[in-house]
């Protein structure tokens, strides 16, 4: 199966797509993801249902998903199922009823883990993010696209000025741990994908780690000068 998930509009507009290689595409609102979550898990594909929510906290910039996701889905593949016993008498395709009351007993998932990742621009942080996020089905918050949530719905004159601001800085790593802990309350483990630079910062990332007793890693990139000045 091929995932691809896309965000409607901008940040917080909370849709999203899935396509699935010989299948139709589907324009997703975040009520539904929970029941995706569940199909994919009764057809054999737990780590794919994670990469799925993953990409759509994302692309939606929803990380709120993740309190109710494992709730939610649990009364999904119910109904699910029931809907599975009546495809069955019609002798249709799909997953078996006890399938998805197999995903409806809960979600098997990593642990709760923090991974900070930081170091200066231009050393690789966000691959590296990207690449442990998709290797564990971990969703990743960047502190780009938290800050550019906080500055779309201004005037672009207030947004200008508001970047130079001196709490700028403070607001997006406030965002990126709310975020973060949105996604340790439901269970899992969270990529954080910004510079680190100081250690008051790593601090607190490592504080919310241990409020939701979860491991902390810090993983610091660095390049050559003159690899960063090429890029």
């Amino acid at each position: 199966a091929v995932l691809e998930v896309r965000a409607g509009g901008r940040p917080g507009d909370r849709l999203a797509e899935r396509r699935l290689v010989g299948g139709e595409r589907l324009r997703e609102p975040q009520s539904r993801a929970d029941r995706e979550d569940r199909d994919l898990r009764a057809r054999g594909e737990a780590r794919l249902a994670e990469a799925f929510a993953a990409a759509y906290a994302w692309a939606a910039d929803d990380y709120a998903l993740y309190r109710v996701l494992d709730g939610y889905a649990r009364d999904a593949a119910l109904r699910m199922a029931l809907a599975a016993a009546a495809r069955a008498e019609r002798a249709s395709r799909g997953p078996e009823p006890a399938a998805y009351l197999r995903a409806a007993r809960g979600a098997v998932h990593p642990a709760p883990l923090v991974i900070a990742i930081g170091g200066p621009v231009a050393t690789g942080k966000s691959t590296l993010a990207r690449a442990v996020s998709q290797r564990l089905g971990a969703p990743r918050v960047e502190a780009d696209r938290v800050g550019h949530a906080l500055l779309t719905p201004l005037p672009d004159g207030v947004a200008d000025r508001r970047i130079w601001e001196g709490d700028f800085a403070a607001r997006v790593y406030l965002g990126m741990l709310r975020r973060a802990g949105d996604v340790l309350a439901g269970g899992r483990p969270v990529v954080l994908d910004a510079c680190f630079a100081d250690a008051g910062r790593r601090a607190e990332a490592a504080a919310l780690a241990a409020r939701h007793g979860a491991e902390f890693v810090f993983a610091y990139c660095d390049a050559p000068p003159e690899q960063v000045a090429a890029r």
